[in-house]
């Protein structure tokens, strides 16, 4: 196992393993979620616990977040460049899908005449709460814990005493 203590900004195996683990997961949830009860059989009860054990994926990948925030932004840490650096990795991903996300509504509504464009006050709130598309739930979740991350660490630091 590699010391931790040196391994700032370096990659650490044993975390890329876990992402990977975590990533299985998500796509065994992804796949297994569909499930649709017409008669109970084995194949059905195998895709329920596949479902079922697979949801530790979500906390997983927070935790690796939160791991490698923490080796990364040891000590003294500007909360300027932290949050520079953070939406310089998310938000572009972020904007992008939700752009994409709201032109396809676009387009649907145009298939569709029965549906209305989205307002601007509409557009606005999607943008605000990953509400394009439910799919972008995580950059919500993950956007939220980048905006406290700092904040968590000043009580930590207060309370507890540095790490």
């Amino acid at each position: 196992m590699n010391d931790l203590s040196t391994q700032k900004n370096k990659r650490i195996g044993e975390v890329d393993y876990l992402r990977g683990f975590a990533v299985l997961a998500v796509i065994a949830i992804h796949t297994s979620s569909n499930s649709q009860i017409l008669n109970l059989n084995l194949l059905l009860i195998v895709n329920l616990i596949i479902d079922v054990f697979s949801h530790f994926a979500v906390p997983l990948f927070i935790f690796i977040s939160g791991f490698v925030l923490s080796l990364n932004y040891r000590g003294l840490f500007s909360q300027k460049t932290f949050y520079k650096k953070r939406a310089k990795s998310i938000l572009p991903q972020y904007i992008i899908f939700s752009i994409l996300y709201l032109l396809l509504n676009i387009i649907i509504s145009e298939i569709h005449s029965n549906l209305e464009y989205p307002s601007i006050k509409t557009v606005i709130f999607y943008f605000l709460t990953a509400g394009s598309s439910y799919h972008l739930w995580y950059f919500s979740l993950i956007i939220q814990f980048y905006l406290f991350y700092p904040y968590i660490i000043k009580i930590y630091k207060k309370f507890v005493g540095n790490y």
